[in-house]
């Protein structure tokens, strides 16, 4: 499907592709794309990731944010050396697959989720889309952003 992410429902769940890091104040980098839509739109949300990764490091983090939007984390970037610039390195083949087996054990009826790692993480598509086709059944729509639906914050 082509379109903005955020126009789902509120009862589908949108997944956050993110890196595993954190700024000194303890927030994650919500950097580009989805997560920095995100980060705009749910002022919390990079202070509460941040904190999980650093308690938690890179498993999947869920929110049900005060409009009822329920979010997922999905690391995609790993920990780097200084976690505040995990941001900028590149996305991580087997991160995103084991990001997408614990996606999969969810039970969320819908979820919709961009082509994770393939903006910023410099992904090619074509490694990645085997392993969600793979991983994710039914309930899962990828959502593919328009080039000028690129969703507005």
């Amino acid at each position: 499907m082509t379109g903005n992410i955020w126009d789902a429902s509120a009862d589908v769940a949108i997944v956050i592709p993110t890196n595993v890091g954190w700024k000194h104040n303890g927030e994650n980098v919500m950097g580009r794309g989805v997560a920095r839509q995100a980060a705009t739109r749910y002022w919390a949300l990079a202070e509460g990731y941040g904190y999980w990764c650093k308690a938690e490091g890179d498993r999947l983090y869920e929110r049900v944010e005060g409009d009822g939007r329920r979010l997922i984390c999905f690391p995609v970037k790993p920990l780097a050396l200084n976690p505040s610039m995990s941001w900028q390195q590149p996305a991580d083949l087997h991160l995103l697959e084991r990001s997408a087996v614990a996606l999969a054990a969810l039970s969320h009826r819908s979820v919709w989720l961009p082509l994770v790692g393939c903006g910023n993480g410099g992904l090619n598509p074509a490694d990645v889309l085997p392993i969600l086709e793979r991983l994710l059944d039914d309930r899962f729509t990828l959502v593919e952003l328009s080039r000028a639906g690129k969703p507005a914050p």
